[in-house]
């Protein structure tokens, strides 16, 4: 650790810049994918990681608090929890030979807040990555999950973000999760940009996987909130609501900080319900809209170039049928004017 906060004094860590917009609050972005254990374990399955334990959630003094408390407590407090689990990974065989073919990964995240409770509260997420490999002293892996509401977002981060930088569609969106990550070497100088290459881009590819789960486990589980009795209103019948009821519920909830101004509980999930479906119809319609465009792209697209092989073969037997005209003919003139010379004009 020394000898890497001497390093640090003269170069930066090599680290990207990830996006992910979501479409829920900041609140919600903290129950759904960070408390609990369900979506850690549906991501880590999905790149194949293994043997995956989870700790409780721990307050500053120690003591094991449940996951609301790291959502509800007042001010700044600070908890942490570790994940621990087994990642394989295909690396190059210089790569191999310093760090081997899997490691098991210790995970220490740690949840903090700015602007609790207000409409521009922000979660940040930081993670620290320890590995058990050989060598495994000399990698340096951290992490920082910080979402803001979207209409903070849009106008600070998404200004400075690349397109290419961006995992999915921004339509719809309610906060925006910046991940940023840094991975370094600090063994043998001489494979020092090989090791931290291949740390980046195996990083990269994990951390856009987890931006496509979150958000397809958002819209997944809002929909599948289930209600414990019918929704007041809801029905059918005189009591029942119409579609333009709907969006008006849908808008209230959104409009609403994070829906605490509505005080029943089974109504306010029945409006995040109603909310989640909307947002997916509207991601619905964008994906048709793209299809729709690259369709006329193609319609409109000239005819695409011969290859100059085929071209050539063209050309080549353009000047074969020249030639043989031109032999033609003049096997005609040479007749004509052997038999004006021989037998006569008649």
């Amino acid at each position: 650790q020394s000898t890497w906060g001497t390093l640090c004094c003269f170069c930066r860590m090599p680290g990207f810049d990830l996006y992910v917009p979501l479409p829920c609050t900041v609140r919600q972005f903290a129950e759904l994918v960070i408390m609990g254990e369900g979506f850690s374990r549906r991501f880590h399955a999905e790149i194949g990681d293994s043997e995956l334990t989870i700790s409780q959630w721990m307050n500053a003094s120690g003591d094991a608090v449940g996951d609301s408390s790291v959502v509800d407590d007042a001010g700044h407090a600070t908890h942490s929890r570790e994940l621990r689990y087994l990642a394989p990974f295909e690396a190059p065989a210089l790569v191999e030979r310093y760090i081997g073919s899997s490691a098991r990964v210790i995970e220490e995240q740690r949840v903090r807040w700015t602007a609790k409770g207000g409409a521009n509260e922000e979660c940040i997420v930081d993670v620290r990555n320890r590995f058990d490999v050989p060598m495994g002293s000399s990698i340096e892996s951290t992490g920082c999950y910080h979402a803001k509401p979207w209409a903070v977002a849009e106008a600070t981060d998404m200004l400075l973000a690349e397109s290419s930088n961006v995992i999915g569609s921004t339509a719809g969106a309610g906060c925006l999760v910046h991940i940023h990550v840094e991975c370094s070497w600090t063994g043998v100088f001489l494979v020092r940009s090989t090791i931290e290459g291949f740390m980046l881009e195996a990083a990269r590819n994990a951390f856009e996987s987890w931006g496509q789960v979150a958000q397809q486990w958002v819209l997944a589980q809002g929909a599948r909130s289930p209600s414990k009795r019918a929704a007041p209103g809801v029905g059918g019948g005189a009591s029942g609501q119409s579609d333009l009821d709907a969006s008006a519920d849908a808008e209230l909830w959104a409009d609403s900080d994070d829906g605490r101004d509505i005080e029943d509980p089974v109504r306010k999930e029945f409006l995040l319900r109603i909310h989640t479906q909307l947002l997916r119809m509207q991601h619905l319609a964008l994906a048709l809209d793209a299809n729709v465009d690259r369709l006329e792209q193609k319609l409109q697209r000239p005819p695409p170039p011969r290859p100059a092989s085929a071209a050539a073969t063209e050309l080549s037997s353009a000047h074969v049928t020249v030639a043989a005209i031109s032999t033609t003919v003049l096997c005609v003139i040479a007749a004509a004017i052997w038999k004006f010379r021989v037998v006569g004009p008649f």
